[in-house]
């Protein structure tokens, strides 16, 4: 007759079959060798990462430390303290354009208009200065009437070139019969610019 093998069952010590201690022993050492097999290939599969990271972060250690990176690097860094600096300069350079265009200017529009305003009121108009850092442009007006003087006074006033006009009194000239006034009128500040 043929004998079955069970490799589940297990001898006892004297060589007797003990079905119940065999299977109770599989039964416990099974999932014991499946968590081992589970650790090992862990073990293995994170030495195996570990070694890849180190062989990575020598590589890295080594790039940083490379004599040609540091050079590329100072460079770098001489570039962009170079940037900022031009970068100051530049913020300064518009700073100080923005502050000189803020400055109305005494263009061919403004003593245009300033001899256009004379020529309705019956005024001869002599542009005698402009002084840059009030904005402030002198003249000289002669006319036959002071009525005319007062008409042109009252227009420079109207316009919009002109943020303040101020005016001497007259002066009546005998020899050339016209009375004449000084006045200096503050340009406004989009005053010469054009639009």
């Amino acid at each position: 007759m043929k004998t079955k093998l069970n490799f589940i069952d297990r001898y006892d010590s004297c060589g007797k079959v003990s079905d119940g201690k065999a299977k109770k022993y599989i039964l416990t050492t099974l999932p014991l060798a499946a968590l081992a097999v589970i650790f090992t290939v862990s073990g293995v599969m994170m030495f195996r990462q570990r070694a890849q990271l180190d062989s990575r972060l020598i590589e890295l250690r080594e790039y940083i430390a490379d004599e040609n990176n540091i050079a590329a690097r100072d460079e770098a860094l001489a570039y962009i303290d170079e940037n900022a600096a031009l970068s100051v300069g530049n913020a300064s350079d518009e700073a100080m354009l923005n502050a000189i265009l803020s400055y109305p200017l005494p263009s061919s529009e403004v003593t245009d208009a300033i001899v256009r305003i004379g020529g309705e009121t019956s005024i001869s108009v002599v542009i005698n200065s402009y002084f840059a850092p009030t904005g402030e442009i002198s003249f000289t007006a002669k006319s036959e009437s002071a009525e005319y003087i007062n008409d042109f006074i009252e227009k420079l006033r109207e316009s919009v070139l002109f943020a303040a006009v101020n005016y001497s009194g007259y002066t009546y000239s005998e020899s050339d019969k016209n009375y004449t006034v000084n006045v200096t009128c503050a340009l406004a500040e989009n005053a010469g610019r054009e639009n």
